[in-house]
C-alpha cells in the first residue's frame, strides 16, 4: 500500500506483526527522505534492505551531477540491523548558480522611495559562508558591525558574518537602552547564530521600523527547523520620510538602503569581505500593490498610466517654489462616464502640509474654495492646509450660497483634519463623497449637486462629465502655487 504525503511516496507494508518487526530492523531511516534539497521517488521496496530509490531535486534547484536521467540512485544497504542509504549526494544546487565557483564581492544602492517595503532573497551554495556575505545598511559609509567611517558612531545595519546574522540599531543617547542592552556592543539588537549556512536561502524584509527574516527550511521539508521572525523598533531603518529620532548622527535621514554582497558597503575596495553568497534577488514593493494607479510625489515614479479613462491633464513636474520631497505637482483627468466608483488613498510624511495639497474639481479651471475661473462656482473637494472642505455647485435658487463674496455652499468642512505622517481615504460615487483619516474619523455625504458619475444625467444639472484631481496644486493653469505635503497617491477604479 502506498500513501502520498507532500508528493513523496511513503510505503506502508501489510503483513504479520512478526514480519513487520523483522523488516523494521532491516530498513533505512525515513528521516533521510529529504537529503540536500531533493527527495526520493520510485523506490523498489520502500525503505527496506536492498531497496533502490531515485533522487530528484526540489523546485528551485537543479541537478548538477553527471548522470543519464538527471537523478541519483540510492540503495538501502545493511550490516546486520545497521542500515544506511548509499548514493551520490550534493547533486542539487539553486537554479542559475550551478557552477562551483565562489561569487565575487559587489555593492549596490537601492532607492527606497519607490516603495515602502524591500525584500531580499539570498542564496548560498555548497561552499561554507565565511566573513561578511551581506550587509544591508542605511548609510553609504557603512563599514560593518553597525559602524561607519566617521559619518555616525552607529547606524541601522543587518549583516551576515560567518554563520550568523547580526542586527544593529541606529545610535541614540537614550540611557534606558544601555540598561536593557548591557552587552559590550550595546547597539547589537539580535544575533541569530548558524542561520547563514551552505545551501541556505534567506528571505529578509525591510520596512520602516521593521526587519523580518525566514530561512525557508520548509523548502526542504524541515518544518521543525524553520527559523522565522521579526523585530519592530524605532531604532531600525526609518525610510518613510520622517525625521530621525534625536541625537542620531548628523540628524539627516538617508533616502536609500545600501547592500554589500560578500563585503561591507564602504569602501568599495574594502578588505572586510567574505565569500559564499552566490545570488541576490531584490524586490521593491509598492505602497498599494493592488491599485490601478499609483503616483510617488517625491521621486515622480508612476504605475498604471495611462488608462482608457485616466490620464495626465497637467503632467507631473517638480515644484518651482518648494524644494525637497512631497512637493511634485500634477493634475489627473478622470473621464467618469464609465466609472462607477473611485477610491483614493493619500499618504503624508514629515514635510510641511501647506497650501492646496489635494483638490477634486469638476472643471479644469478650478481654483479652490469652490471657485472656478470660467464658471464661478463649481463642485469641489478641497484640501487646504489642515482643512478638508466639500463644495457643491451653486444652484440658481441658492442666492445665499456665496459666503464672503467668494465661497459657496459648503456641505462638509473639517478643520484640523490633516496631520503629518497620516493616511487618508476619499471615495467618490455618483453624487456621494466619503472620507476617512483611518484613525476613527470618517463620514459620508450625499448631495445632488456633487459629482456625476457613470453617465447619469439630471436635467439642468451644471456638472461636467470629467473630474480633475490636483496633486499639490489646483487644476487651473498658472496656479501651481507654493503647495506641499502630499507624498504618495493610490487610486482604485470600479
Amino acid at each position: 500500500m502506498k500513501i502520498l504525503k507532500f508528493g513523496i511516496p511513503v510505503y506502508v507494508l501489510a503483513g504479520k506483526k512478526k514480519d513487520q518487526e523483522k523488516e523494521a530492523r532491516s530498513a533505512c531511516s525515513n528521516s533521510e527522505l529529504f537529503l540536500g534539497h531533493g527527495s526520493f521517488i520510485d523506490c523498489t521496496n520502500g525503505f527496506n534492505k536492498g531497496s533502490k530509490c531515485h533522487y530528484v531535486c526540489n523546485p528551485g534547484y537543479e541537478f548538477v551531477c553527471s548522470t543519464k536521467n538527471q537523478r541519483s540512485l540510492f540503495k538501502c544497504k545493511c550490516k546486520g540491523s545497521d542500515c544506511k542509504w548509499k548514493g551520490q549526494t550534493g547533486c542539487c544546487e539553486p537554479n542559475d548558480v550551478a557552477s562551483d565557483i565562489l561569487c565575487p564581492e559587489a555593492d549596490a544602492e537601492i532607492d527606497f522611495e519607490t516603495g515602502t517595503e524591500v525584500m531580499f532573497d539570498f542564496y548560498y551554495k555548497s561552499a561554507k559562508p565565511s566573513g561578511i556575505t551581506f550587509s544591508i545598511a542605511d548609510t553609504e559609509k557603512s563599514n560593518g558591525n553597525g559602524g561607519t567611517d566617521g559619518l555616525t558612531p552607529w547606524h541601522a545595519e543587518v549583516q551576515g558574518r560567518n554563520g550568523n546574522m547580526e542586527i544593529f540599531m541606529n545610535s541614540n543617547d537614550d540611557v534606558s537602552l544601555f540598561e536593557i542592552m548591557p552587552e559590550a556592543r550595546p547597539f547589537l539588537i539580535e544575533n541569530l547564530t548558524n542561520i547563514v549556512a551552505s545551501y541556505a536561502h534567506l528571505s529578509l524584509t525591510v520596512k520602516p521600523d521593521y526587519f523580518g527574516w525566514n530561512d525557508n527550511r520548509h523548502e526542504d521539508h524541515n518544518w521543525e527547523l524553520n527559523r522565522e521572525g521579526f523585530i519592530s523598533s524605532k531604532y531600525l531603518f526609518a525610510m518613510d520620510g520622517r525625521t530621525y529620532i534625536p541625537n542620531y548622527g548628523t540628524g539627516k535621514e538617508d533616502k536609500a538602503l545600501y547592500l554589500g554582497m560578500n563585503q561591507v558597503v564602504y569602501p568599495y575596495d574594502t578588505g572586510n569581505i567574505g565569500m559564499g553568497l552566490c545570488r541576490a534577488c531584490i524586490t521593491i514593493r509598492r505602497k498599494c500593490n493592488d491599485a490601478e494607479l499609483e503616483v510617488d510625489l517625491t521621486t515622480g515614479q508612476t504605475w498604471g498610466f495611462p488608462t482608457s479613462n485616466v490620464d495626465w491633464y497637467r503632467p507631473l513636474k517638480k515644484s518651482a517654489l518648494v524644494a525637497g520631497g512631497c512637493s511634485m505637482q500634477g493634475v489627473l483627468k478622470f473621464t467618469t462616464s464609465t466609472i462607477k466608483k473611485m477610491k483614493m488613498r493619500f499618504f503624508y510624511g514629515d514635510v510641511d502640509i501647506a497650501g492646496t495639497h489635494m483638490i477634486l474639481a469638476d472643471s479644469p479651471n478650478g481654483e479652490g474654495f469652490g471657485n472656478d475661473w470660467a464658471n464661478k462656482y463649481r463642485a469641489q473637494i478641497h484640501a487646504w492646509n489642515k482643512e478638508l472642505a466639500q463644495y457643491v455647485a451653486l444652484h440658481e435658487n441658492w442666492p445665499n450660497g456665496v459666503q464672503g463674496g467668494h465661497r459657496l455652499y459648503t456641505g462638509t468642512r473639517l478643520r484640523n483634519f490633516y496631520e503629518n505622517g497620516a493616511t487618508y481615504d476619499i471615495t467618490l460615487e455618483d453624487r456621494v463623497f466619503s472620507y476617512s483619516n483611518n484613525d476613527g474619523h470618517s463620514g459620508s455625504k450625499m448631495n445632488p449637486w456633487m459629482f456625476r458619475m457613470n453617465n447619469k444625467k439630471i436635467k439642468s444639472e451644471p456638472l461636467d462629465e470629467d473630474i480633475y484631481l490636483g496633486l499639490n496644486r489646483v487644476p487651473r493653469d498658472g496656479k501651481d502655487g507654493k503647495n506641499s505635503g502630499l507624498c504618495h497617491v493610490c487610486i482604485w477604479i470600479d
